[in-house]
């Protein structure tokens, strides 16, 4: 699914913060929301995953995780369950993550 946003990172030593804001089009797609296309891939064990804030209209959505060794955002509700793109459909996601590099 593609969705139109924007978004900044800063890298210091082995620690990246990204943040931004993307809107998702009308979308009925059932697959788990990602926000992909991360400046760098995180560290390969678990600690390399990263917590995320959130912020949206959507009561669902309440977190996310840099997964471990990749450019992914995951984003997820408060049973720590996957979100959808649907469920996200037309709703605005304003976004940070801070995450470990090799």
């Amino acid at each position: 699914l593609t969705v139109n946003g924007t978004a900044k990172y800063k890298r210091q030593g082995r620690q990246v913060t990204v943040w931004g804001s993307i809107t998702y089009p009308v979308t009925a797609d059932g697959s788990s929301a990602i926000i992909g296309g991360l400046p760098f891939t995180s560290e390969t064990n678990a600690a390399g995953g990263g917590g995320a804030d959130v912020l949206t209209t959507e009561t669902t959505l309440k977190t996310g995780r840099v997964n471990s060794n990749s450019t992914v955002l995951a984003l997820f509700s408060s049973a720590f369950t996957a979100i959808t793109n649907a469920t996200l459909s037309t709703d605005q996601v304003d976004f940070s993550a801070t995450y470990l590099v090799p």
